[in-house]
């Protein structure tokens, strides 16, 4: 296989590698550890309901809490819903 780089013009990396990692030092293992996972990372505020559309405020009241919100409402009505929903099931 040397020949055949050799006849396209192609270095051979093996020796620079080598060459590279002579110095080098050794460190330690890298640890990756889950996060944890809170019991108020699930609870919505105001704010963050303020973010949202108000078909993603349904959807998200129909998969986190079983609610289905009222679209024609207002969004602020909808966010006091959702929040009132969300005490009663905590």
């Amino acid at each position: 296989m040397k020949w055949i780089k050799q006849i396209f013009g192609i270095k051979d990396d093996t020796v620079e590698l080598d060459d590279k990692f002579t110095n080098a030092s050794a460190t330690s293992e890298l640890v990756v550890k889950p996060r944890v996972e809170q019991s108020n990372s699930d609870m919505q505020t105001t704010a963050s309901l303020n973010k949202m559309t108000k078909t993603q405020i349904d959807e998200l009241a129909k998969n986190a809490l079983g609610v289905e919100l009222d679209r024609r409402k207002k969004k602020e009505t909808m966010i006091q819903d959702y929040l009132s929903a969300q005490s009663e099931v905590k």
